[in-house]
């Protein structure tokens, strides 16, 4: 993996931090954790995701949402993402 310096040049901390942990869902890809992601983040953090993102995980992404659900507790995501999720 990349420091952040050399994959994000000119990116604030918070942005950065964001990336880092979505980033976590490539080891998730290789450990065998899932078997398809949504990805959902504002979308010039969408934008590096697909940047950053090796093919392979790219793959398993059934959608990009573009939006910031940060402020919202885990339990209630799944009603702000209805369009995209088949429960």
């Amino acid at each position: 993996m990349h420091k952040d310096d050399d994959l994000l040049p000119n990116t604030d901390q918070e942005t950065k931090c964001k990336v880092r942990y979505l980033i976590s869902f490539e080891e998730g890809r290789v450990g065998k954790r899932y078997g398809r992601l949504v990805l959902v983040a504002e979308a010039h953090i969408l934008g590096i995701l697909r940047a950053v993102h090796s093919r392979e995980t790219s793959a398993l992404v059934t959608a990009f949402v573009n939006m910031d659900l940060g402020h919202v507790k885990t339990d209630e995501m799944p009603k702000h993402l209805q369009d995209v999720l088949q429960l």
